[in-house]
C-alpha cells in the first residue's frame, strides 16, 4: 500500500529553521526505511565503517517522494511490511526530534501529535 504521510511542528512552529535542518532530515528519511538499523543514525553518520553507513535490506517501507516545508513535511511511502509505516514514522520523528532538541537546547515534543496518513489508491 502507498500512503501520503505528513506532520507539522507543534503549535505550527518551524521544524526546519535553516539549511542544516533540511539536510539532516533527509538521511533520517532514508536510514529508517530499514527493518533493523544496525545503530542509531547519529552513530552511523559518525562511523568510519562503510558497512554501518550503508543501508541494508530488508526494508519495511520505501520512500517514493518527499516535500519539506519550513513547518511540516510530506512523504509518499510504500509500506512493504505490515505495521512498517507506523514503525518507520515513529523512528523518523523520534530521531529528528532528538537531533533538533539537542541542537537547539530545547525539550518537549517537536511534532504536533501523531502523524497523518492517507492511503493513495490511484
Amino acid at each position: 500500500m502507498y500512503f501520503h504521510v505528513y506532520n507539522r511542528g507543534v503549535e505550527k512552529r518551524n521544524i526546519f529553521t535553516d539549511r542544516k535542518n533540511f539536510i539532516r532530515f533527509l538521511p533520517t528519511v532514508l536510514y529508517y526505511q530499514q527493518a533493523r538499523p544496525p545503530v542509531k543514525l547519529s552513530d552511523a553518520l559518525d562511523s568510519q565503517d562503510e558497512a554501518v553507513r550503508e543501508l541494508s535490506a530488508p526494508f519495511i517501507v520505501r520512500v517514493v517522494a518527499y516535500s519539506l516545508m519550513p513547518n511540516h513535511y510530506h512523504l509518499l511511502v510504500h509500506e512493504l511490511e505490515p505495521g512498517g509505516l507506523s514503525t518507520y514514522v515513529r523512528r523518523l520523528q523520534d530521531s529528528y526530534s532528538r537531533y533538533f532538541n539537542i541542537r537547539f537546547e530545547r525539550v518537549g515534543p517537536l511534532f504536533q501529535g501523531r502523524f497523518k496518513r492517507i492511503e493513495v489508491r490511484t
